[in-house]
């Protein structure tokens, strides 16, 4: 990523790889605009390959489903993606992040609720990630025959802890260019376990189908825990792209 500089004199803003973003919810202008819409689909793909649909998996066929029910489920819910598409479509036009886009429509003061019930979902979804990171480790320690006494798991979670934080310090660039890298080892991962599992299934011992409540919450669950969850954060990174992206791209 190229240094780009504002339009005040003697101002610099910086959106290179591990280097400290300074900016914030402002504008980005159309001078400092780099990139291509392809690279959101690296930086999404990185951000959402983790063990949350691991676990999403295991609860969708704990419910009952049957397993063409569960492929179904699993396709429909990730539709939901689009969402984000369509919430990164102002960003180019705006230079701004989703939420200071929405005063547009709500005014200051009704952005503040939205932003107070987005702040929780954040978080929320930050502070569940993080202990399932947390599970997966002392989980994979465990199977490694050491115990997880007290001060192994607090260095677990500090380091999880850590290393979650650390990466939105640097911002944009760096996001994108690590989110891009672990988009391939993360995918490659995932088709490990894929193969090592394979052996082990038994279809004829799954559920012969749910009925239409079940599916209705698996379906909820894929929607909540993709798509509608980064929805709201869609603009925030497609505003660093030229204001002539083409939004079929985006």
């Amino acid at each position: 990523m190229r240094e780009t500089k504002t339009s005040q004199p003697g101002s610099q803003t910086k959106d290179a790889v591990m280097s400290i973003e300074q900016r914030g919810i402002d504008l980005v202008s159309s001078g400092e605009r780099h990139g291509k819409p392809k690279e959101l689909f690296g930086m999404w793909a990185g951000t959402n390959l983790n063990v949350f649909y691991v676990v999403n998996g295991a609860v969708i066929i704990s419910l009952g489903l049957s397993f063409v029910q569960a492929i179904l489920v699993i396709l429909l819910g990730n539709l939901a993606f689009f969402a984000v598409g369509l919430t990164s479509l102002q960003g180019p036009d705006t230079g701004t992040s989703t939420f200071a886009v929405s005063r547009a429509s709500y005014g200051p003061n009704g952005g503040r609720g939205l932003a107070f019930f987005n702040w929780i979902t954040t978080v929320g979804f930050e502070a569940s990630g993080l202990a399932l990171v947390v599970l997966a480790v002392l989980a994979l320690i465990d199977k490694m025959g050491i115990a997880t006494n007290a001060p192994i798991k607090i260095v677990v979670i500090l380091v999880s802890a850590g290393v979650q934080g650390l990466l939105p310090v640097w911002g944009h660039a760096t996001i994108v260019a690590v989110q891009r890298k672990l988009a391939w080892i993360f995918g490659g991962i995932f088709v490990l376990i894929a193969i090592m599992v394979a052996p082990k299934i038994h279809l004829g011992a799954l559920s012969h189908g749910g009925s239409w409540d079940k599916l209705t919450l698996a379906i909820a669950l894929v929607v909540a825990g993709g798509g509608f969850s980064w929805a709201n954060t869609g603009s925030d990174y497609s505003r660093y792209l030229p204001k002539s992206s083409s939004k079929k791209e985006i």
